[in-house]
């Protein structure tokens, strides 16, 4: 007789999580591996993919731009002509084969130099990670309630924190509330609108006494603002 739970069927993906449009195989969010490119639905293994593909793009072009441009430079002052510098490009790196050999030859090319030459101290700035640790004592507390001023074009309601900062907590966005036994919650921000990419604009989420809490909850399904 099977398992129960082999007859229920896949369980629906929640919106705005949907099948992943690389992979095909794991639930995945819309996310932009590019800044400024079209956001796809993209798993975070296939985020992360395609984030270090482009990091590892961006940092050879950082270090061959100079080398390349130097070495140009220096012949071109020496009386070679360009179209012997592009020749000479062409033949290093294989462009001037069929594209099958050229392939081939490229490859053979990046082991020999992977084994030959050790990778350097300082290296391009780590792809943004999909996860990231928050300590609990970096997060503010919220000390304060205030409501909404539209004569001061305060538009809707805010909290002050210990530090004197104000604080605003807008309906769209994602949170995730831990609560504790004195009944105070850890608020975690964890995306806006259904996304988790871009900042938030603030800080990764707040401590919240457990009086200020009600306030809390309005403020994040918008009661209080003002048009």
């Amino acid at each position: 007789m099977p398992h129960p739970a082999t007859t229920e069927g896949p369980r629906p993906i929640p919106a705005p999580w949907s099948t992943c449009e690389d992979c095909g195989a794991a639930p995945g969010l819309p996310l932009s591996p590019i800044e400024g490119a079209p956001e796809l639905i993209l798993c975070p293994a296939c985020f992360t993919w395609r984030a270090q593909a482009r990091a590892a793009e961006q940092h050879l072009a950082a270090l061959a731009a100079p080398l390349i441009g130097a070495w140009a430079a220096h012949w071109a002052r020496a009386g070679v002509p360009f179209e012997d510098l592009a020749a000479i490009v062409n033949t290093l790196t294989g462009a001037d084969l069929a594209d099958e050999y050229g392939d081939a030859y490229r490859a053979r090319t990046l082991r020999a130099l992977r084994w030959t030459y050790r990778a350097p101290h300082e290296l391009a700035p780590p792809v943004p990670a999909l996860r990231t640790e928050v300590a609990a004592a970096d997060l503010p507390t919220l000390a304060e309630w205030r409501p909404a001023e539209p004569a001061r074009n305060v538009r809707r309601p805010y909290f002050v924190s210990r530090d004197g900062q104000a604080r605003t907590l807008h309906a769209a966005t994602d949170t995730l509330a831990i609560v504790h036994p004195d009944g105070a919650r850890t608020l975690l921000l964890t995306g806006y609108r259904g996304q988790t990419t871009g900042a938030l604009g603030g800080p990764a989420g707040y401590h919240v006494p457990a009086k200020l809490w009600p306030q809390v909850q309005a403020a994040l399904v918008g009661t209080g603002e003002t048009p």
